[in-house]
C-alpha cells in the first residue's frame, strides 16, 4: 500500500534541527519533542486514544509550534475529523520544512474531505456510521445491528473495548475508496477488496458498486 504520512524518523529529524534551533530560547521545547515522538509512536501501533492524550497536553503547552499543530493534525485525521485536522495541518504548513515535507498529506486529508464532508451520520453506543448515498441509507440498520452484536461477542473474547466509538465509512464509488484505502484500482480488482480496518476506522465501498453486492457467506 502506498502510504503519504510523515514518516516517525522524518519527524525525529525535523524535531532534532527544531531543538536545536530552541534550545537558547526555552528548554521546554525538549518536553515536547519528546512528547511528538511518544504521539508518533503510538499513531503508529493505532493506539489513538493515548496519542490524542498527547495531542490535547500538547495544545494546551505549545499551541503555536508547527510540530505540535502537524501531530494534532495527525490525530484528528485518525479520530475522523477531517475538518479540524486541516485546520491544524494549514497551520503547521506554514513552517517552511513542514510545507515541503508535510504537504502530501495533506492533500490526501483533503482528497478524502471532498467526500467525507457530505456524509450523513446515524450513531450509536459503540459506533458512528457514516454515508453519502441515500441508498446506502438502508446499510445503517442492518450493519449497526450487526456491528454492536459483534462489539460484544469480539470484545468479550479479547477482553479490550475502546473507549470511543469506532468509525465506520462506507465510500460511494471506486475513485474515492481508493483514496482512503490508499490501494490501486488494479490491487482492489485483483484482491476483491471491499471493505478495510485502516486509520483507525472500518472502510466500506458501498454494496451498490458490486453486481451481487456482498457476499457474507
Amino acid at each position: 500500500m502506498k502510504r503519504f504520512f510523515i514518516t516517525l524518523a522524518f519527524i525525529l529529524t525535523a524535531l532534532t534541527t527544531f531543538a536545536g534551533k530552541a534550545i537558547a530560547q526555552e528548554e521546554r521545547f525538549f518536553d515536547v519533542i519528546g512528547e511528538i515522538a511518544s504521539g508518533e509512536k503510538c499513531l503508529q501501533s493505532w493506539q489513538v486514544e493515548e496519542a490524542s492524550a498527547v495531542a490535547d497536553k500538547l495544545l494546551l503547552i505549545a499551541r503555536n509550534n508547527p510540530y505540535v499543530c502537524f501531530f494534532a493534525g495527525e490525530v484528528r485525521f485518525y479520530e475522523g475529523n477531517y475538518q479540524e485536522s486541516l485546520s491544524f495541518l494549514h497551520e503547521a504548513l506554514k513552517d517552511p520544512e513542514l510545507a515541503q515535507k508535510g504537504k502530501k498529506f495533506y492533500d490526501f486529508v483533503d482528497k478524502i474531505y471532498q467526500t467525507t464532508s457530505k456524509f450523513k451520520e446515524v450513531k450509536t453506543e459503540h459506533f458512528l456510521f457514516r454515508y453519502l448515498e441515500e441508498k446506502d441509507a438502508i446499510l445503517a440498520e442492518y450493519a449497526l445491528n450487526t456491528l454492536e452484536k459483534a462489539y460484544t461477542a469480539i470484545g468479550n473474547d479479547l477482553q479490550y473495548f475502546p473507549k470511543k466509538p469506532v468509525l465506520v465509512e462506507v465510500f460511494p464509488d471506486a475513485e474515492s475508496f481508493c483514496a482512503i484505502s490508499t490501494l490501486t484500482k488494479g490491487e482492489i480488482e485483483t484482491s476483491g477488496t471491499v471493505a478495510i480496518c485502516l486509520f483507525n476506522r472500518i472502510i466500506i465501498t458501498s454494496p451498490r458498486l458490486l453486481p451481487r453486492g456482498v457476499s457474507v457467506a
